[in-house]
Order: C-alpha cells, then sequence, then structure tokens
C-alpha cells in the first residue's frame, strides 16, 4: 500500500504542483494539505468499524478526581480517532462518560477501550487509500487552484451527500471481510458535545 508521501506526492502531481520529497518540508502545498490530510483521515476512518483500524487498548485509572457522579477517570488513548465502547476487564458493559480526552465510569479498572484509529497508510486497503488521495485532489483544486467545480465533482465520488460513493463501498467491502460488533456510534457523538451524561455500554 502507499505510503502518506507517496499519497502526497500523487496529489501534488493532479494538481499541478511540485511533488514534495518529504512531508514536512516546508511549502505552499504541505501547509495547505497537511491539515487537510488530518480532517478527512480523521473522518473517513470514523465511518466505520475497519477491521484494519479497530483496536481494543486496556487501560488503568489515573489520579484525576472525576466529575460528580463519577468514581475513576482513565485517559483516553492519544491516536484514537472515536471511541467505540468502553467496557470492563472481562468485557462486560459499563456506564460511563466521555468528557475531552477522558473516560468517566465507576468501575476501578482496568477497562477496555474500543477505538478506532487512523493507522499508518500502509496497512490501508487500497480502495481506502484511493477515497484519501481523490478526496484531498478534490480539496486541493478547489483550495488551491480554485476551480471549485473540478474538485467537488472528486469530493462526490468519493462521499456524495445522498447515495452511495466509493468509500460507502469500501466499507461494504470491509463488512463483508469481518462484520464488526456493535457499537454506541450515536451516543458517543453526543458524550463529545454533552457533559456528566451517562452513557452504557452495547451488551
Amino acid at each position: 500500500m502507499p505510503s502518506k508521501i507517496e499519497i502526497l506526492r500523487a496529489v501534488a502531481v493532479a494538481v499541478g504542483a511540485s511533488p514534495p520529497s518529504d512531508e514536512n518540508e516546508d511549502t505552499d502545498f504541505i501547509r495547505a494539505i497537511s491539515p487537510l490530510w488530518e480532517q478527512v483521515v480523521s473522518d473517513f476512518s470514523t465511518r466505520h468499524a475497519w477491521t484494519w483500524g479497530t483496536q481494543t487498548r486496556e487501560t488503568s485509572a489515573n489520579s484525576e478526581t472525576p466529575p460528580a457522579p463519577w468514581t475513576y477517570s482513565y485517559t483516553l488513548p492519544v491516536d484514537h480517532t472515536l471511541v467505540r465502547d468502553v467496557r470492563d476487564d472481562s468485557g462486560g458493559p459499563l456506564d460511563y462518560d466521555i468528557q475531552g480526552q477522558r473516560v468517566f465510569c465507576d468501575y476501578a479498572g482496568p477497562i477496555q477501550i474500543l477505538i478506532n484509529v487512523a493507522e499508518d497508510p500502509s496497512v490501508w486497503p487500497g480502495d481506502f487509500a484511493s477515497c484519501v488521495r481523490t478526496t484531498l485532489e478534490g480539496m486541493m483544486w478547489k483550495g488551491m487552484r480554485d476551480e471549485y467545480d473540478r474538485g467537488e465533482q472528486l469530493i462526490t465520488q468519493v462521499d456524495p451527500p445522498r447515495g452511495s460513493g466509493r468509500l460507502q463501498k469500501a466499507i461494504s467491502r470491509n463488512k463483508r471481510q469481518k462484520p464488526p460488533g456493535r457499537h454506541n456510534h450515536g451516543t458517543i457523538y453526543q458524550a463529545y458535545r454533552n457533559s456528566l451524561t451517562r452513557r452504557r455500554s452495547n451488551g
């Protein structure tokens, strides 16, 4: 599978920019595309419980005092893009809340946190990597070249507002490999936006 720099070079060639030699070099292209990379990869990696990008991490409570009504505080893994579920060390369901980079619950731990991670592009399947590259190309046509229609056409191929685009096809293929476990996708998004709301893992 392609590396990050190979994807960035492909995008640069597609939009008529000089291909970068390093992903951290100080050029207009890298300055423009770096935040877009983080945005697209984070978004696409949370759309599904990808077999290559879903991990279970076990962690112990930290020393912080959580807000009421919770008893224990845990630190989220720094590389997570989305929390899908929180369970006890035997895999049983827990009531919990998420605020910022912390998980609060009434279980002394350790706990298991099921997360999405972006992973290194080297482990991405080809269809996912292609979705990222095409979307970045579309964004760069719109933002760097001021060719809105051309860029929007590319973005819509991957992730249309309605209907099935290339990203949904990649998700469907991945589901056929290994059906994802149940998760509380909707409530987790709410947990990031609310405070002191009791959540419960899927049993």
